[in-house]
């Protein structure tokens, strides 16, 4: 199943420097909730039985009928799609405060999206096309690492297509796209006892596995 999953009635979730690997649906899954946060996680090698090429419950990170998810920081690697919305039929009002779920304000920005196959970015609904325009969920200033430059990897309002497209919605204007043919990106795999030295102060939350970082 999922790795890290809240569901219904959460609010201010933070979900913060962990690493994810070879779960099942989601590796980050922010379900029916608020104001949530997930940064500065590295998911690897997540996968979907039921829907290997949607993004029904398939995602490194899932916001699933969630209002103000905040999603920054992640490195997410080869998982059976990338940072995903989704917006299914339910519209429960929360016992805490009477606040309706839905997805809406979803932020998602300044992380490290690597796909060898399927959806990097985008979302998903089920008859509430709303959720591309007027409920302010958006990408910006992500980093993508594909298979192929041009690869039909974002799925919006258009359905799937490329870059292009997804740049001509407003998504990801200030977005960095890095050659697949770049292997020094994101990082290099770890070996047993390796060190890690920072050059300047900062904060190291979670590095790719000496599995299956890549």
């Amino acid at each position: 199943g999922p790795g890290l999953w809240t569901d219904f009635d959460n609010y201010f979730a933070r979900i913060e420097g962990n690493r994810s690997v070879r779960d099942k649906e989601c590796g980050i899954f922010q379900e029916l909730s608020f104001d949530g946060i997930g940064r500065y996680n590295v998911v690897e090698g997540t996968t979907s039985e039921f829907h290997p090429t949607s993004l029904w419950n398939n995602g490194a990170i899932c916001t699933v009928d969630s209002r103000r998810a905040n999603v920054y920081g992640n490195t997410v690697i080869n998982n059976g799609a990338g940072i995903v919305g989704i917006r299914s039929t339910r519209s429960p009002s929360v016992p805490s405060t009477g606040e309706i779920a839905g997805l809406s304000d979803m932020n998602v920005h300044d992380n490290v999206i690597v796909q060898n196959r399927n959806i990097a970015a985008g979302a998903v609904d089920n008859n509430q096309p709303a959720i591309y325009t007027s409920l302010n969920n958006r990408y910006s200033n992500n980093w993508f690492k594909l298979w192929d430059v041009m690869a039909l990897a974002y799925q919006w309002s258009f359905g799937t297509n490329n870059r292009s497209l997804w740049q001509a919605a407003g998504e990801d204007l200030t977005g960095t796209w890095i050659s697949p043919s770049n292997n020094s990106f994101p990082s290099t795999k770890f070996t047993e006892f390796d060190r890690v030295t920072t050059t300047s102060p900062t904060q190291v939350w979670s590095l790719p596995s000496a599995v299956d970082g890549t």
